[in-house]
């Protein structure tokens, strides 16, 4: 939210649908604006994010820059494994 993202920068947020919701519902309720064009792929990370992120006007043609802020330390290795597949799969 608070990032000085560059004009033009879309941020795709992948979470659980009701992390995605209580976010949304919290920053709203606090006056908080997204510095950048915002736009949330409610999923869990088992399913099949990839294509959710895609359908939801991810271009894996453009520069990305990725973050998993607090989430691998959840993860067991062969999920991060997967998890950074898809992610070099995307980029």
């Amino acid at each position: 939210y608070r990032l000085a993202w560059p004009a033009g920068t879309t941020v795709f947020e992948i979470d659980q649908p009701s992390v995605i919701e209580f976010k949304t519902r919290v920053l709203a309720a606090a006056g908080a604006a997204p510095a950048a064009d915002r736009t949330t792929v409610g999923i869990d990370l088992r399913e099949d994010w990839p294509t959710a992120l895609r359908d939801a006007g991810f271009d894996p043609t453009m520069p990305t820059a990725w973050i998993a802020e607090g989430l691998l330390i959840y993860l067991p290795p062969d999920a991060q494994d997967r998890l950074l597949d898809h992610i070099t799969a995307l980029s």
